[in-house]
């Protein structure tokens, strides 16, 4: 693993995960293995790096499993003092993706109380809508009939009600 140029690879993994793109099976890989290659600084910085590195990575199970395999891959050469900061990272990501979880049901749930709220609003309004309309129907169809008992001719009944004439010829019918 010393022959790998773990400065080079470290940025490309950084430019990949700033711009939000999906690790390869070989991405992984070397993320993890970051530690054992060739750096200009130590073995245990470039763990460090590694590990806060994996905790930007979005999708979870991936997270973990980098952050645990570097801190695996690292146990050997690294001290205790550096481990203890290794785990707490990994603590952190956990927990830090507990609390984006919970807040994202908490969102959805909040989203859909809006959402329900919202719908009976616009279902009111449009009820009345319908209501007023279906009344200015009813009102015009009243008329249509008082207009036919009265003698009237469908053009003459169809030009005040606004009612279409096959309306009017059914009202006749009956």
């Amino acid at each position: 693993m010393r022959d790998y140029d773990g400065d080079n690879i470290y940025r490309e993994l950084v430019e990949k995960i700033n711009r939000d793109e999906i690790l390869s099976k070989l991405d992984i890989l070397n993320l993890v293995f970051l530690p054992l290659m060739k750096t200009s600084g130590s073995r245990e910085d470039m763990a460090i790096n590694a590990v806060e590195l994996a905790a930007k990575i979005p999708e979870l199970e991936t997270k973990n499993f980098c952050t645990g395999a570097i801190i695996g891959v690292a146990y050997k050469f690294i001290s205790k003092n550096v481990i203890e900061k290794l785990k707490e990272a990994f603590r952190m990501n956990w927990i830090v993706e507990e609390f984006r979880k919970e807040g994202k049901e908490e969102g959805i749930k909040e989203g859909i109380k809006e959402g329900i709220k919202e719908g009976i609003k616009e279902g009111i309004k449009e009820g009345i809508k319908e209501g007023i309309k279906e009344g200015e129907l009813n009102s015009k169809i009243e008329v249509a009939k008082k207009l036919l008992e009265r003698g009237n001719d469908i053009d003459t009944i169809a030009e005040i009600t606004e009612l279409p004439k096959g309306e009017i010829e059914k009202l006749k019918a009956s």
